[in-house]
């Protein structure tokens, strides 16, 4: 009864703390505590070239990776064949579908890729959210199998590892409606489902990250829109009725 006033359930809780567990013994702690910024949709941050030019997209692409630590990591940005039928659900990566994802992660056995729809770049978050999934899977490919949940968690826990390497904000952000079209993240997360993380689970996550690294959460909130400022604010009250939950996560820091 206690766990149903919060913003997300104890078994969805437990997985993300274990899970952000998990990233840091597997990663680095000390650059998790030490390095890791919460990235933030600004020039500081980014700049770029305006347009949607696939020359803008690399520069962009390019950041993503820096930030996330990945720069020597060798990975080749595609840019997908318009498709003006194609309805952007922001941050999917399906394989197997008619209509042109918005981003792929893929592997040839030679060479890493990442696919984009140019349509996303009109949604500059999303497509930064879009490219921090993907190279999220990227991150996890050699271990996901030893992740909570397995491989067939692997989309929950690649949306999780974009918010441990600093995403979280855009994550959340990021994944609102583009064209009109249903959010893919307002379906929820539940045990079983191989889906993505709602946005429930997603503001959890980020206020996890906020204040196991002793971010100011106004940080985050200067740059959520006011639904998804609603949603952090709750995830951040839970968090501060569960201390418990920051302090095993702060632990980790040795």
């Amino acid at each position: 009864m206690f766990w149903s006033r919060n913003l997300v359930d104890a078994d969805t809780a437990t997985w993300v703390e274990e899970g952000f567990a998990w990233l840091i013994r597997t990663y680095d702690a000390k650059v998790y505590f030490n390095e890791t910024k919460l990235i933030l949709p600004t020039s500081d941050f980014f700049k770029a070239p305006k347009g949607s030019s696939h020359d803008a997209a690399q520069v962009l692409f390019d950041r993503v990776r820096a930030h996330m630590g990945m720069s020597d990591w060798s990975c080749k940005l595609v840019r997908q064949d318009a498709d003006p039928n194609t309805h952007i659900a922001t941050g999917l990566s399906v394989q197997g579908v008619e209509q042109s994802p918005s981003g792929i992660f893929g592997f040839d056995g030679k060479q890493i890729t990442i696919t984009y729809s140019p349509d996303l770049m009109k949604w500059p978050v999303s497509f930064l959210d879009m490219l921090s999934h993907e190279l999220a899977h990227y991150l996890l490919a050699a271990n996901v199998e030893h992740a909570p949940g397995g491989v067939d968690a692997h989309e929950l826990m690649t949306d999780l590892a974009a918010v441990y390497a600093g995403f979280g904000l855009i994550q959340l952000e990021g994944g609102m409606v583009a064209s009109g079209y249903q959010d893919a993240f307002e379906t929820g997360w539940q045990i079983g489902n191989l889906g993505y993380l709602s946005s429930e689970t997603r503001a959890f996550s980020l206020a996890l990250f906020v204040l196991s690294k002793d971010i100011a959460p106004s940080t985050a909130l200067s740059y959520l829109s006011s639904s998804k400022s609603k949603l952090f604010r709750s995830a951040m009250r839970m968090l501060r009725k569960h201390p418990e939950i920051v302090d095993r996560i702060k632990a980790l820091a040795g």
